[in-house]
Order: C-alpha cells, then structure tokens, then sequence
C-alpha cells in the first residue's frame, strides 16, 4: 500500500492544522527539556553535561550536513507526487536513501578517526574525563549513518504531508533523550550510559522510520532501476545550496560573540548571549509553520492555479504571522527587566535588558524572513538565501567593529537586529520578483508598517514606568486595542474566515 492523497481539507485550514500540531509537539519537548536537564546537571555534574551538549552538537550539526539531500527529497517528492510520476518517486526514494546511507557511514568513520584529535587538541578536555569524552564520541559516531538517514525519511514524510507520522517520531527522539537520561540518573547511571541510551533511541527511531517507507512508494521493492545519476544530480544541486547555508549561518551565530569576547569580556559574552538564545526559541513558530508550507509549495509548482493559491497563502501567512508576534514582542520590550530579574536575578537583567529589548525586535523581522526563504525553496531557488548571507557577512562584521568598541553588548544586539532587518527586506523583495502573485505582501504595508509603529512606540514607552502594575495597566488595555485594531482593520474578510475555520477545526465538538 502506498500514500497518493491526502489533501483533508482546505490549504490554508490544512497548514494551520499542521503548523498547530508541529507547534504543540516543539514546546512539549522544549519543556521537557527544561525539566530535565537540571536534573541531568545534578546526576553527572556541569563538565560532563557540557561533554554531552557537544555530542548533541556533533550529532546536530553532522546532520545537517547531508548534502541537503533531507530538504531536497521534500522538494522533489512533493513535486513528482502531484505530477503522479510513480517510477521517478520511487527512483527518487532509492537514490536519497542510499546516498544519505553512504554520506553517514563517511561522517562515522571521520568522526571515529578524529575523536582523539577532538578530545585531546581541539578542545582540550581534562584527562579526569578524556576516557568517558572518547567513548562518548565513540558511541554517537556508530548511531551518526541512521541519524543522517533519518532526514531523508522524514523529507519524504513531509512531503506525503504525514505530520502526524513525523511528529510521532520527533516525541519519541525528544522523550527518549531527556525523560529517559533523567531516568537513567535517578537509577545512579551516568554519562556513558546516557550517551549509549541516545545512540539506541535515535538508531531505533530511524530504523522505525524506515519501515513506512514502503508504505510512501508505489512498488518500492520492484526490480525496476533504483538507482538514478540524474535524480541525484538534480538533488545535490538543490540541496548544495542548502549546505552552504548551513555552513555559513554559524557566522552569524558566533562572530558577534567573539568580537565582544575580544572587545570587551567573557562575561559581556553571557550578558549578550542569554537573552538572544532565549528570544531565538520564538523561531519555533514560523519554523512550524515553514514546515508544513514548504510541501504545499513544492507540490503547487506543478500546477499553476495551485501556485497562485499556495502563494496567496503564504502572503497571508505573513500578514497573520507580523499579527501574531507583535503582542509577544510588546510584552518583551515592555517587561524585558522584570523578566530578566525573575529568570537570571536583578544584577543580570541590569546588564541584559537594554539588549533583550533591541534584539525582540530584530528576532520579530527575522521570524517574518522564514516565509519567504520557505517560498524561495518551494519554488526552486535554493540559491538565494545563501548569497544573501555571503553578502551580508562582510555588512555584519562592519557594523560590528563600528558599534561594539564604543557601545558593548547594545551595539552587538543592534548590529544583529539591523542584519536580520535588512535581509528579511532583501527577502521579500526577491521574492516579490522572482515569485508571481508575492508582490502582494505589499498591498497592506502600510497599515502592517502602523501597528508596528504603534505596538513597538508603546512597548519603549511603557519602560518609563517603574511601578510593575502601571505598566501592566498600560500593556493590558494596549493589547485589547490591538486585538480589536487587527480584528477590524488589519484583517480582511478571508483572514477572518481562515482564522474562524481553523479555531472551528481544532476545537473540541461539543455534547
């Protein structure tokens, strides 16, 4: 038996539906992971913990080094799907499988050859815990070729618009590494054991994976070729641009925070880099929603009434997404010092409050910017975003040398929100070009541009306050406004009805 359709609903109610359970399942596993970690912390102590998030890394970063070959398998099954190309599907299928096989096997074997050089020279860990740093290593590496395939299986899940499937198996990855590590420290286990549990849960979670695989695919198993040059030509091309991407968005993430290491001090690093990562996690929401777009745009380029729906989606998306956000960020700007006091204590937050303000709004123009990325690979040009960055590196170091010796972690938290303001601009206007019907996003700017204007004007001035409840009062009636603004001015009829038709399909029926 194989999936062909399983279009349930409209396409802007099926995305929501989707967004919504892709959403649910990020925040269970963020919470869980919140729970458990300082339980690990307080099993195996703060050094091996650290051993262990750099395992974490490895098997993060490596898999995101498949070639791209996971986010290009979306791209093309999505496409031969609606185009109803059976033998190219399952030609596509066995091409992704074996090469992401072959490329895990590769980054096994050179993770095994370089652990001591890893352990010993480049991060120069303790001897007291060099043993158990090896092994560790060691142990991931063997689970590194099901970790990279994986990606490829879940690709294909995405784009059979399986969510529910790909959810299920994320849950299982997230409980098993953090609910199952805590169980193994209140047994008295430590780290290697926790490092082996890891290894089996994703080893089994792909391996369970890989068992739907059949279940995607019109004769999977017929002796017809498997194996296609072509094919894996065309999704190393798509998915190269991906790796460059991926390659050069550690830039980002680490040069700013070198520079202030070298600037000013290791602690400005902290000061800095607490309230960015916090603030990152708000990604989780476009992130969800860029998941479940990205099939139904791959899918619509094989149609042209589709595409212009799908792209008329994904304008909405936009508008609905700025809506949405713009509440968190009032309340972040507004309250960025109480928040900081409760969570790190006040003489942190006496550091780290006038950046967490500058960076909520940076983090709101680059959660808008994954749309139009998203649109950009759905249509087939993967080659975009990367030479955004490329440009854009040289832009960021400028900045940065000029703002952070004269102003610290602020300059650091304008130079990154200004970086992340121009390339989502740089986005929507080479999307508006490149994608027909995108254009569209500008049709309302005006009004989007007002109540961020108005939202973010009363967010700084609400900071003046120092009486908590005065700027409650002020918050609280800010948002009843604007819930009513958007409502009857910043919505139009369809984005009522899409909203009211998706609340209808995830609420509870009644008696």
């Amino acid at each position: 038996m194989y999936s062909q359709n399983i279009d349930a609903g409209t396409t802007p109610v099926r995305i929501a539906r989707h967004s919504l359970l892709n959403f649910s399942t990020q925040i269970g596993l963020m919470l869980l992971a919140i729970w458990a970690i300082p339980i690990i912390v307080s099993g195996i102590s703060e050094v091996k913990f650290g051993l262990l998030t750099l395992i974490l890394v490895f098997l993060g970063y490596f898999s995101l080094l498949d070639l791209g070959i996971g986010i290009a398998s979306t791209k093309y099954v999505s496409e031969l799907r609606a185009r109803g190309e059976q033998l190219q599907l399952r030609q596509l299928a066995w091409t992704s499988l074996l090469a992401t096989t072959g490329i895990g096997m590769v980054a096994a074997m050179c993770i095994t050859l370089a652990t001591p050089f890893i352990v010993d020279s480049l991060f120069n860990i303790p001897a007291s815990f060099a043993a158990e740093a090896r092994t560790g290593l060691y142990v991931a590496s063997i689970s590194l070729p099901f970790v990279v395939l994986y990606g490829s299986v879940r690709g294909f899940q995405i784009a059979h618009e399986h969510f529910g499937i790909v959810n299920f198996f994320t849950a299982a990855i997230g409980i098993g590494q953090w609910l199952g590590a805590a169980i193994l420290v209140w047994l008295g286990f430590g780290f290697t054991e926790i490092v082996v549990l890891i290894a089996v849960v994703r080893i089994a979670v792909a391996l369970g994976m890989l068992t739907t695989v059949p279940m995607l695919f019109q004769d999977f198993f017929s002796r017809s070729p498997r194996w296609n040059f072509r094919i894996l030509k065309n999704v190393l091309s798509f998915g190269g641009w991906v790796t460059l991407s991926h390659l050069v968005a550690p830039v980002f993430q680490h040069v700013d925070r070198l520079m202030l290491a070298a600037f000013w001090s290791l602690a400005a690093v902290t000061y800095y880099s607490v309230p960015l990562d916090a603030l990152l996690r708000l990604l989780i929401v476009p992130t969800s929603l860029t998941m479940a777009l990205f099939p139904a745009i791959s899918s619509a380029t094989a149609d042209e009434r589709s595409s212009q729906e799908i792209v008329s989606v994904s304008v909405r998306i936009v508008r609905l997404l700025l809506y949405g956000l713009l509440p968190a960020v009032l309340v972040l700007v507004a309250f960025s010092d109480v928040i900081l006091t409760l969570w790190m204590g006040s003489d942190f937050s006496a550091q780290s409050a006038p950046v967490l303000k500058i960076l909520a709004v940076g983090v709101l123009f680059n959660a808008l910017a994954q749309i139009p990325v998203t649109v950009l690979l759905g249509i087939g040009r993967p080659d975009v975003p990367p030479k955004l960055l490329l440009i854009e590196i040289p832009l960021m170091l400028l900045m940065l040398v000029l703002l952070i010796p004269r102003y610290g972690i602020v300059g650091a938290g304008i130079a990154w929100s200004l970086r992340v303001t121009i390339d989502a601009a740089l986005l929507f206007i080479l999307t508006s070009r490149l994608v027909t019907g995108f254009d569209r996003v500008r049709d309302r700017w005006v009004k989007s541009a007002l109540f961020v204007l108005i939202v973010l004007s009363v967010a700084f001035s609400v900071v003046v306050f120092d009486a908590v409840t005065t700027r409650i009062l002020f918050v609280g009636a800010a948002l009843v406004l604007y819930a009513a603004g958007v409502w009857l001015f910043g919505l139009d009829g369809a984005d009522r009805q899409m909203v009211l038709s998706f609340v209808q399909r995830v609420r509870p029926s009644g008696r």
